[in-house]
């Protein structure tokens, strides 16, 4: 079952990345060289929310994600790509718990999506 999951998080990757609008197509190859940027979403409306992988893996510990450039002057670059309103979220919680907001978003309305393993 894992497997299958993960082929299909890479396949829906790789295909919507190769279909994306302007702001997927500007950021596919940070996002896809970046493991920190865990789950990036891209609406149809090209509105984009990243679930920013927050964990220290050496030492277990939360990273601050701003600290790390996910700031707002990362989001004022990427409105300059066609990403509109980019919003970055920690993919964990404080309490070491994942965050599962995106399974909220409506699938017909996304336009790229990507996600490390």
């Amino acid at each position: 079952m894992k497997k299958l999951l993960i082929a299909i998080t890479l396949i829906t990757g790789i295909s919507t990345s190769a279909f994306a609008g302007q702001c997927g197509d500007s950021i596919n190859d940070w996002v896809v060289g970046d493991p920190m940027t865990g789950i990036t979403i891209v609406t149809n409306d090209q509105q984009l929310t990243m679930y920013v992988d927050n964990v220290n893996k050496f030492d277990r510990t939360l990273r601050d994600i701003e600290s790390y450039g996910f700031d707002n002057d990362l989001a004022k670059s990427l409105q300059s790509k066609g990403c509109i309103n980019p919003t970055f979220i920690p993919m964990y919680n404080k309490y070491g718990q994942p965050n599962r907001d995106w399974k909220n978003i409506d699938p017909s309305t996304i336009d790229y999506i990507y996600r490390h393993i």
